[in-house]
């Protein structure tokens, strides 16, 4: 399988220092490549740090605070990069909407993994949406916000669960 994810810019991913979203995007690439999945990341590349996945820069530097023209920047390399393949996995919800039209014009399947809980424009988008955690999906099912699944993953000391190896 082709898995595009689609990274935060505001750190290097995988992270040199910080990174929570970054960390875990570089976690499900391993995972997956190590699995036989072809996977890209977009994001903002690290000069000295090495990945077992593909991996290209949106921009040469993180963006701590994305304008409009960062996020249509990567609105627009999102769309570029999507061809060819079977799913995009965002971790960014501002990218929802070009990932909505991808999903429409190309038929590619996609997922936004909740870093935080969802605004009330994206949840009603209808793409799928991770739940990071129990306690997250029980919140969100509680208050009937989503038409949309939470579908639950588990990730635990660095290795992810519950994820078919590639046929």
């Amino acid at each position: 399988m082709k898995i595009l994810h689609a990274s935060h810019i505001s750190n290097y991913t995988p992270p040199v220092g910080y990174g929570g979203i970054e960390l875990v995007v570089d976690t499900l690439a391993r995972e997956l490549s190590l699995r036989g999945h072809k996977v890209l990341v977009l994001g903002v590349k690290s000069p000295n740090v090495g990945v077992r996945y593909e991996l290209k820069s949106v921009f040469k530097e993180p963006v701590k605070k994305p304008g409009v023209l960062h996020k249509v920047r990567y609105s627009w390399r999102l769309l570029l990069e999507s061809g060819g393949f079977d799913i995009i996995h965002i971790h960014v919800q501002w990218l929802t909407p070009t990932t909505l039209i991808i999903k429409r014009l190309r038929g590619i399947a996609a997922l936004l993994t909740l870093h935080a809980d969802p605004s009330d424009f994206i949840a009603r988008l209808g793409i799928p949406l991770v739940a990071i955690s129990e306690s997250q999906r029980r919140r969100l099912e509680l208050i009937q916000w989503y038409r949309c699944k939470l579908i639950p993953v588990q990730v635990r000391k660095g290795r992810l669960l519950h994820l078919p190896r590639k046929n």
